[in-house]
Order: C-alpha cells, then sequence, then structure tokens
C-alpha cells in the first residue's frame, strides 16, 4: 500500500517543472518579451494538468483515500510553487518589470498608489492565497473527474 513517501515522490517532479517554468517566465518578462509570449509561460495552467496527472497516478498506485490524497497532492505541489511566485511579485516591484501581470490593473504591485508594503507584502500574499484556494477548487474538478473516470475504468477492467 502506497505512504507519504510515495506522495512526496509524485510531486517532486511536477514542483521542478513548475519552478523551471516560473524561471523561464521571469526571464522573459526580463527580457521584454510581448505579454502573448510571457502569457505562455505561466504556472496557472499546471494547475489544471497536474491533478490529472496526480489522479492517474494516485489510482494507478493503490491509494487507499484517493480524493484525500489528490487534495494533499495538490496542497503539497502548490505551496512551494505559490510561495516562488509571490517571490516572483516581490522581483517585479522591486525591479519594475515591466509585464502585465505586475501592472496594478491586474492586481499586480506596480503602478499608481501602489505602496511598498502592497508591493513587498499584500499583493503578493493576496496572490498566493487565491491561487492556493483556486489550486485546490481545479484539482478538485480536474482531478477529481480524473479520478471517477480511472476508477470507473478500473471496475470496468475487473
Amino acid at each position: 500500500m502506497p505512504d507519504n513517501r510515495d506522495l512526496v515522490r509524485l510531486v517532486k517532479v511536477p514542483i521542478a517543472v513548475a519552478i523551471v517554468v516560473t524561471l523561464v517566465r521571469v526571464a522573459v518578462e526580463l527580457m521584454g518579451a510581448p505579454n502573448a509570449v510571457v502569457m505562455v509561460f505561466g504556472v496557472a495552467w499546471l494547475h489544471i494538468l497536474f491533478p490529472i496527472y496526480f489522479a492517474s497516478r494516485i489510482v494507478a498506485l493503490g491509494f487507499e483515500k484517493p480524493f484525500m490524497t489528490l487534495f494533499k497532492a495538490t496542497v503539497m505541489w502548490a505551496l512551494p510553487v505559490r510561495v516562488i511566485v509571490a517571490g516572483t511579485y516581490v522581483l517585479g516591484y522591486v525591479m519594475q518589470i515591466d509585464s502585465l501581470r505586475f501592472e496594478a490593473e491586474s492586481l499586480g504591485p506596480l503602478g499608481e498608489g501602489i505602496t511598498p508594503i502592497q508591493g513587498y507584502l499584500l499583493l503578493p500574499l493576496a496572490n498566493f492565497a487565491s491561487w492556493m484556494v483556486l489550486a485546490v477548487i481545479l484539482a478538485a474538478i480536474t482531478g477529481g473527474i480524473t479520478l471517477a473516470i480511472r476508477k470507473r475504468s478500473a471496475a470496468i477492467a475487473a
């Protein structure tokens, strides 16, 4: 029966992928690439894809409580990823990076009237908190559907 070590192994590579995607995005933003290019390199789409991967692996590995395991895997993955992304918002404020996601109109830390406390703390923290909630919701949807399909397929095969 799988245990917590298996769960940690499950999220290691997805965390690394998200970190690389985040670093590439920051590099692309610093080079001044158009927003259409920058948007390709974001972790938002990973919040849809990785729960599907997690759910598939959870069923394949035979975890006893698959939905709870999906929740745990999602939080274990999203927590470090969202901390790193929050750090990019601080970096965006410090370096005044000209990118759509950092503009005040996009709830970013750059713009008229943004104070240092907002740029260094409040806006990165708000981004972190909102995306943690969204990560769990998206995992419940995409991962939940995947769990249902995989479990049904396994039941039919048995």
